[in-house]
C-alpha cells in the first residue's frame, strides 16, 4: 500500500486474522525476499511474539510496538555502532611508519631540527613517531609496520590508562597534521614533546600493554 493511500485513508483497526493476512501479502513482495538484516529479524520476532499474545486489533498495540521497536533500536545502536565507529576511525587514521630502521632517538632529533626551523608540522609527525618507536623498543608493544596512529595510541594506552586520553589526542593531532587538516603550532609540538618525556620516564612495569609486551 502506498504512503499516499495510507495518508488519505481513515484509521484502520483490523482484527488479528486480517492483520496477519495483510502482513503475509506485504512480505510476499520481491523486495522482502532478500536476506534479512539483524534488525529485520528482530522486528519479525517481535511481530510473531505479539501475534502469539492474541491481544486484539493491531491498532490497540501500536504504542507497545513503538516502545519495543525503540528499545531494540537503541540496544542495536549501542552493540553495533560502537565497534563500527572504532573500525571506521582506525581505517581513516594514517600509518605511523613507512620504515622500520629509524630509532626513537633519531625521530626525536629530527623533530627538534624541524621545530627549530619552524616546520612544526613535520616536527609533530616525527615526535609522535618517536613515542611509538620508543614503545616498540621497550617491548611495550610489538613492532608492526602499517599500524595507524589510532591503533598505536590504543595499543600503548592499554598498559597506561592514565595516559590513554593524551595518547588518543596525540594520535588525532598526528592524523590532522598528516592530512593537512590543521595548522601546526609550536604549542602543539611542545605538548607532544612533554608527553614523550613523561612516557619515557614512566617505569616499564606501568606500561606493560596487552599488545604482546612484557613488564
Amino acid at each position: 500500500m502506498s504512503a499516499l493511500i495510507w495518508a488519505d485513508a481513515p484509521p484502520l483497526t483490523p482484527d488479528a486474522d486480517t492483520a496477519q493476512y495483510w502482513l503475509r501479502q506485504e512480505l510476499s513482495q520481491g523486495i522482502y525476499q532478500q536476506k534479512e538484516s539483524l534488525f529485520e529479524r528482530v522486528l519479525r520476532w517481535i511481530s510473531q511474539w505479539l501475534d502469539s499474545l492474541q491481544l486484539g486489533p493491531v491498532s490497540s498495540l501500536a504504542p507497545l510496538i513503538i516502545i519495543i521497536v525503540l528499545v531494540v533500536a537503541v540496544v542495536l545502536a549501542i552493540v553495533i555502532a560502537g565497534p563500527l565507529r572504532r573500525r571506521a576511525l582506525a581505517q581513516k587514521s594514517a600509518a605511523v611508519f613507512d620504515d622500520a630502521t629509524t630509532t626513537a632517538t633519531q625521530h626525536r632529533q629530527q623533530a627538534q631540527v624541524e621545530a627549530s626551523a619552524g616546520r612544526f608540522a613535520e616536527a609533530i609527525l616525527q615526535m609522535f613517531r618517536a613515542i611509538v618507536r620508543s614503545a616498540e623498543e621497550r617491548v611495550i608493544i610489538s613492532e608492526q609496520l602499517g599500524r595507524t596512529a589510532v591503533e598505536a595510541a590504543a595499543a600503548i594506552g592499554q598498559g597506561m590508562p592514565e595516559y590513554a586520553t593524551e595518547l588518543t589526542r596525540a594520535a588525532g593531532l598526528f592524523d590532522t597534521i598528516f592530512y593537512g587538516h590543521q595548522q601546526a603550532t609550536r604549542a602543539d609540538f611542545d605538548q607532544l614533546a612533554q608527553l614523550d618525556q613523561r612516557l619515557t620516564k614512566a617505569p616499564t612495569s606501568q606500561l606493560a600493554a596487552m599488545d604482546g609486551g612484557t613488564p
